[in-house]
């Protein structure tokens, strides 16, 4: 049975419309913090302050990221985790100058030369490190990063001289006294972020180098350094907590309680990375052996999860290292002799077969639901039980090849290569097989152990293109990782691993097409969506979406060669409402498979697929899915033609003021971070729009038009183009995308 999405973890983007919009607000808090540093070094008529204000202006020119946060920590936390890390501590250490100067003005010029070189030099070695460690010269940075907790240790100790100096001098009163702990705190700060800075290098360092295929060792080293520095994050986050804002100068004052509150933010993403880090070696096969199914994608012929599944790997991982790697010869198609079951598929899937099998079971845009269905049908077809299953496709597969290099299978005739690969897997599978020994998918099964070795050998640089490259596969949808152990699972939820379809309280949408008995036609579609929204007076959203999709294969061709019939899913809010349909064109009643008699309903589809109707003009298919409302219809393409698709509907929520059913609660924390006298005459709206699994890239236009008796106060990302209340965006659609206002009655 299916797991219920709602008894599932949710993903960081629950209220990602909120976060959204609070990005923007916590980048003008760092970069007033900022500012004010380079304010006051500038105000220092002396060596040490034009040395600063020199660095400050290097360091904002080589980094941007000292004040912002991209927009991967919003939609990718495993990245931002650190992104985050990293711009917090260099805000942190810069922000310690001016405290602990200003803090110390009470108790006279005596020790301020020393005091003020030694932390300068801690903050420029920080900076030093920082800008190694961009460049991933690790060993590099760990020494400034050393350089500058022992330039901070040494201003901890002058500080003391300077409290001994003053009690001496009758000079340390209340007021004096909380200054001097004012500068303590700010020291120790310093020291702490540094600290933590050396003990997260050393712990990458020691995955440099290791064995691919005997990582358990490297990580456990890894992960002992990796705590050890959240530790001193935890430090640090604890003096920032303590700190009286009122002490503090100019904007440091006014914004520091909401930069302490960021700072604990990012502390929370570096725990939940620690508790993935400590999960990692049982993915490994520590402590038993891990089995997993491994699905390739072809996304050439599109299906909702990334492709057609073409072919599949069952991998065996014991203590860290691959033990064993199955790849059938005839892909999926050699698990059918042990299917006994006669299910009915899902209605459009009887274009296709008369019986829903392995193949084809990935009909849902949900990564864990899928999952979870191909799993039953592989245990159900006389496959083991395994441990989870693993989405990859064509793209992922590509740009491997590009990292190990060409690779000549001389008993086929070919090198594949990177830029053949998928001509030539296609060629074998379809033409160049033998028909005998009925394996057509056998060049997989023979070049993915091939690919393997070369992986397991891969040097250090390579290594680290490695994990660029699954990084922008999981941030592009092209890698996914479904476990049945359910803390793991949840931890892949909180990543942004796992292929969930997101919840959101506001607008929504992710449109999942599957291509159906047309061949590889999907690589030959380009695709063009428009979307537009009119927010009214009253509030009430309605939502146009007009899709252009152009055949641009070539007559006679065995791949591209013939028309594109795809059914299209549209999943926009639960309780959205359907004006119109235009465009859509289903196949005749003859290109579909009559149902067995023996054929029995399945009852995972059954609650997932609820409430089904029909719009009577246009024929599309309605229900209730996943927390969502699902448009479905036909959509066909033929050679050189361009199909054109309209679809107008009306969202469940409006806009009002603000209130636990308008937006769907977390407002007093919003409340809390705007500190706007007049929030409760705001509202808020937000549109996730997201990609679907493997998908090929879009080209994408949004507009949002907002009656004039709303307000915008403020909106994301800036990259919006506003003109009055309008607003435009267009672009390449290739991974989740959010676009945020927050409004105001006039």
């Amino acid at each position: 049975m299916l797991v219920d999405k709602k008894e599932r973890p949710e993903g960081p983007t629950l209220k990602v419309g909120f976060l959204a919009t609070k990005k923007e607000y916590c980048l003008s808090v760092f970069q007033k913090i900022y500012c004010e540093a380079r304010r006051f070094f500038r105000s220092k008529k002396n060596e040490e302050g034009d040395t600063i204000e020199s660095m400050m202006r290097g360091l904002h020119r080589e980094d941007q990221e000292i004040v912002r946060y991209g927009n991967k920590f919003f939609l990718n936390p495993f990245l931002g985790a650190f992104r985050q890390a990293r711009s917090f501590f260099v805000l942190c250490v810069w922000a310690v100058v001016p405290i602990l100067l200003v803090s110390l003005g009470a108790l006279g010029v005596q020790y301020w030369s020393d005091l003020r070189g030694s932390t300068v030099q801690a903050a420029r070695s920080f900076k030093e490190g920082v800008s190694n460690l961009s460049m991933l010269q690790r060993a590099q940075a760990s020494s400034f990063f050393q350089d500058s907790g022992e330039s901070f240790s040494r201003s901890r100790d002058l500080l003391e001289e300077v409290k001994m100096w003053a009690r001496g001098a009758s000079l340390l009163g209340l007021e004096s006294g909380n200054q001097y702990s004012l500068g303590d705190k700010a020291v120790r700060m310093g020291e702490s972020a540094s600290l933590a800075a050396v003990y997260f290098s050393s712990a990458f360092g020691k995955l440099e180098g290791a064995e691919m295929n005997n990582l358990l060792p490297s990580l456990e080293e890894s992960s002992r350094d990796y705590f050890r520095g959240l530790e001193h994050v935890r430090l640090l986050q604890n003096i920032m907590d303590s700190i009286d804002a009122s002490r503090l100068p100019g904007a440091l004052a006014s914004d520091w309680d909401r930069f302490s509150a960021l700072g604990r933010e990012g502390l929370l993403d570096l725990e939940k990375l620690g508790d993935v880090i400590s999960i990692v070696p049982e993915i490994l096969g520590k402590a038993d052996k891990k089995r997993y199914l491994i699905i390739f994608h072809n996304n050439s012929e599109m299906r909702p999860t990334g492709g057609f599944m073409g072919s599949f790997a069952l991998v065996d991982i014991v203590d860290g290292k691959i033990s064993e790697i199955e790849v059938p010869g005839g892909g999926p198609y050699d698990l059918r002799a042990g299917f006994n079951e006669t299910i009915l598929p899902p209605e459009p899937l009887s274009m296709v077969s008369s019986r829903w099998e392995f193949q084809d079971a990935n009909w849902f845009g949900d990564w864990p639901t899928s999952a979870e269905k191909i799993k039953w049908f592989y245990e159900k077809s006389g496959g083991p039980t395994v441990d989870g299953v693993i989405g990859v496709n064509t793209f992922l597969f590509r740009d491997i090849l590009e990292i190990v290099g060409s690779i000549p299978m001389p008993e086929y005739g070919k090198v594949i290569s990177a830029d053949n690969f998928l001509e030539e897997i296609q060629t074998q599978v379809e033409l160049e097989y033998d028909r005998l020994e009925n394996k057509p998918k056998q060049l997989i099964a023979d070049l993915t152990p091939v690919v393997t070795e070369r992986i397991m050998g891969l040097s250090q640089g390579d290594q680290l293109r490695l994990l660029s490259v699954l990084n922008r596969a999981w941030v592009e949808k092209n890698l996914f990782v479904y476990f049945v152990n359910p803390v793991l699972e949840r931890h892949m939820v909180e990543l942004g691993l796992a292929g969930e379809m997101k919840s959101s309280n506001r607008d929504y949408l992710m449109i999942v097409r599957t291509n159906l008995a047309s061949s590889k036609t999907d690589r030959v579609i380009d695709e063009n969506i428009e979307l537009t929204s009119k927010i009214s007076a009253q509030g009430h959203i309605v939502n146009e979406i007009n899709l252009y999709r152009t055949h641009q294969g070539t007559p006679g061709d065995i791949f591209t060669g013939m028309k594109n019939i795809s059914y299209f899913r549209f999943y926009v809010p639960e309780g959205a409402t359907l004006i119109s349909a235009e465009g859509f064109s289903k196949p005749e009643d003859f290109y579909f498979f009559a149902s067995p008699e023996n054929a029995k309903a399945d009852l995972d589809l059954a609650l997932i697929e609820k409430n089904e109707r029909f719009d009577s003009e246009s024929g599309t298919r309605l229900t209730e899915e996943l927390g969502k409302t699902v448009f479905g219809n036909w959509i066909q393409t033929g050679m050189g033609e361009t199909s054109h698709i309209r679809l107008v509907y009306e969202l469940p929520i409006k806009l009002d003021v603000f209130s636990d059913t308008s937006s769907g609660g977390g407002i007093e924390s919003w409340k809390r971070w705007i500190h706007a006298s007049d929030a409760d005459s705001m509202d808020h709206y937000s549109l996730y729009y997201q990609k679907q699994l493997g998908a090929w890239d879009s080209t994408f236009s949004y507009d949002l038009i907002v009656d004039p008796i709303w307000n915008v106060a403020s909106f994301y990302p800036s990259s919006w183009n506003r003109k009055g209340n309008n607003f435009e965006w267009s672009g390449l659609f290739d991974r989740d995308t959010i676009w945020s206002l927050l409004v105001q009655k006039n």
